[in-house]
């Protein structure tokens, strides 16, 4: 009986894995759309795809609306590392050995072929990281924007709060507008007049995305895969995976 209920979760896996993947490269199938009428959202909303008789929930995210750790100045890190449970001696400790890793590699001339983090993974071995602190950055990081800034038009909530000088209300007001399509790309400063809040602020293209694929199935079983893609427009192949998992 064993035997037979571990070859029964093994099959429900592997069903799960396939849906997900099947979700992975529906969402990257209409990444290419460019009709803004029928384009697919960027910004983290949860698209509900029916596959096999089961439904997928695909998200795709902008990589320019997160922090990328090899660029963050300290104050946006320092913001975020606090709004994930950390005081603030513990916050600016974390912060100083973030920032003294990039600048150890650095130093090594490690800028010259690959960046100091080259995978969010790599936050994991700084002195302090826990796993539940990891667990809480995770999805407001990335390692593919290029950017010190962030693009608020796709950021999620946990960035927008991290933005210094900007507060929790003021971050609501914007995603309230942002739902209802009322911004209209204009900036978050100009929105909410939190001047400090604007030298952290960019307009970038969307460039590289993730695309999160997730499965529940109705009798077990549960796969949640993911893959990077940067998006080349006029370009052969017009899609480009950088990771897939």
């Amino acid at each position: 009986r064993a035997t037979r209920q571990i070859a029964v979760n093994l099959e429900k896996a592997a069903q799960a894995k396939a849906l997900a993947e099947g979700g992975l490269w529906w969402g990257i199938a209409r990444l290419q759309d460019t009709n803004p009428a029928t384009a697919l959202r960027v910004d983290g909303h949860v698209y509900a795809v029916p596959l096999a008789g089961e439904t997928v929930r695909v998200v795709v995210e902008d990589e320019s609306g997160k922090i990328d750790i090899n660029h963050v100045a300290a104050p946006m890190l320092d913001a975020l590392l606090r709004n994930c449970g950390l005081g603030e001696n513990e916050a600016q400790a974390m912060t100083a050995a973030v920032l003294d890793h990039r600048r150890r590699h650095s130093e090594r001339g490690g800028a010259l072929h690959a960046a100091a983090f080259p995978s969010t993974l790599d936050l994991r071995p700084v002195t302090g990281m826990s796993y539940e602190l990891y667990a809480c950055l995770e999805p407001a990081l990335t390692v593919h924007s290029g950017s010190a800034g962030i693009d608020p038009r796709t950021a999620p909530s946990a960035v927008l709060l991290a933005i210094p000088g900007f507060t929790a209300q003021a971050v609501q007001q914007y995603l309230n507008q942002r739902a209802f399509g009322l911004t209209e790309g204009a900036a978050l400063a100009e929105l909410t007049g939190a001047s400090l809040a604007a030298a952290y602020l960019v307009r970038s293209p969307v460039r590289i995305v993730k695309v999160r694929s997730m499965v529940q199935l109705k009798d077990g079983g549960a796969y949640e895969g993911r893959a990077v893609v940067e998006l080349r427009r006029n370009r052969v192949p017009a899609v480009f995976l950088h990771d897939w998992n």
